[in-house]
């Protein structure tokens, strides 16, 4: 799922992403930052959740999860 930035500069709710077994969470995020380079600079600023969790990077990821990508939030 998309939020944000993401959302907004891609024009997307979600993307799919056909990994290797044994992926992890790092590996989702090069992935995406090479499909999409328009937003590359935000992926390492982002908090990642799996399902309704936050992980990090080494977490392995599943064919069945559903993968957040939560940028940072301003405002006031």
């Amino acid at each position: 799922m998309l939020f944000a930035i993401f959302r907004e500069s891609l024009d997307k709710n979600e993307v799919e992403f056909e990994l290797p077994d044994g992926s992890t969470v790092d590996d989702l995020q090069s992935a995406f930052g090479e499909r999409f380079e328009n937003v590359r600079k935000y992926i390492s600023l982002s908090r990642v959740a799996v399902g309704n969790e936050f992980v990090g990077g080494d977490h392995v990821l599943r064919p069945e999860n559903v993968v957040s990508f939560i940028p940072p939030v301003q405002g006031g």
